[in-house]
């Protein structure tokens, strides 16, 4: 692994730490991200699933053209 992706991988476990110590005032909200591989080239229809652990519920969306994908609140 190059040195930025570590930085980019490093960076972006930091936010999520954060964002997840945030969520805990939340009752709902919306989750969205973009699936790229390695090269940063986006990933077209990527099966993406969200795990509710408060609930149990299970949702899958797929990415869209861009890589995007989004689950609703």
């Amino acid at each position: 692994m190059s040195a930025m992706f570590k930085r980019t991988l490093f960076s972006l476990t930091v936010v999520l730490f954060i964002a997840s110590m945030l969520a805990f005032a939340q009752t709902d909200a919306t989750v969205s991200g973009t699936v790229t591989d390695p090269t940063a080239a986006h990933i077209v229809n990527a099966s993406v699933t969200a795990f509710n652990s408060a609930t149990g519920i299970v949702t899958t969306t797929q990415t869209n053209q861009a890589g995007v994908y989004v689950f609703a609140a």
